[in-house]
């Protein structure tokens, strides 16, 4: 609860902050009363909007710089060593900022790590054009599931190392499923449905991974495609 009274202040600080600098570059020395203040912005509207969304513009350049750091930090970090092990002091300056600015954008290490897996999921689940192949097209979605997982292999291979090696394809599965529900709601009960998915996620992402170091990506990839047609 302290954390999230803690962030909330900064923020108003930081917007309090671009107020007051924005007022002194536009010549105005101390607040103006509400009713001043509302005559001044509507006298003046192109120049209050257009210098307050340069302001923010780069407000938000600094924003993803510093979410970049971060990430970039936290990956070499957990490249080396577990989880567990990452501190939020070596971090910080790894990234060159301090715990404070690490604690505006996540809660801790694991939030880091869950944004980060997210992002990684949200872009495997976008590699799949079309869900339904699941049953239709048992060959085609094993292809794009599959190529999904060797166009992100090195991070995956980072975050999803050590006591998170298993989350990956479960939770893979549940986002497919979560997808395809919204699609087919009548397949919520078909134990079929739910069969299929766990053995082609599943089968699909163990198969891949445990021999891709033993045979060439496209030949397993075809492979594979060939094993996912014979139902």
């Amino acid at each position: 609860m302290r954390q999230v009274r803690d962030k909330t202040h900064l923020a108003c600080e930081g917007w309090h902050r671009d107020i007051r600098n924005l007022f002194t570059s536009l010549g105005i020395r101390q607040y103006l009363c509400p009713i001043k203040y509302a005559e001044f912005v509507l006298g003046n509207s192109s120049i209050f909007f257009d210098r307050y969304n340069t302001e923010r513009s780069s407000m938000d350049r600094r924003e993803i710089k510093t979410k970049r750091n971060i990430k970039n930090a936290f990956l070499k970090l957990r490249s080396k060593k577990e989880i567990e092990q990452i501190t939020i002091r070596e971090l910080a300056e790894e990234a060159e900022i301090s715990k404070a600015t690490f604690y505006l954008h996540y809660r801790d290490i694991y939030d880091l790590s869950d944004t980060l897996g997210n992002e990684i999921i949200e872009n495997l689940v976008k590699g799949i054009s079309n869900p339904d192949n699941i049953i239709e097209d048992p060959a085609a979605f094993t292809r794009e599931l599959a190529f999904a997982f060797l166009a992100q292999k090195n991070i995956i291979d980072i975050l999803f190392s050590g006591s998170r090696e298993y989350k990956l394809a479960d939770q893979i599965e549940q986002s497919i499923r979560t997808l395809v529900f919204h699609i087919h709601p009548e397949y919520i009960g078909d134990i079929s449905f739910h069969l299929k998915l766990s053995y082609r996620v599943k089968g699909i992402y163990y198969a891949f991974r445990d021999n891709l170091n033993k045979f060439e990506p496209g030949i397993l990839i075809e492979e594979l495609c060939r094993i996912s047609d014979n139902k």
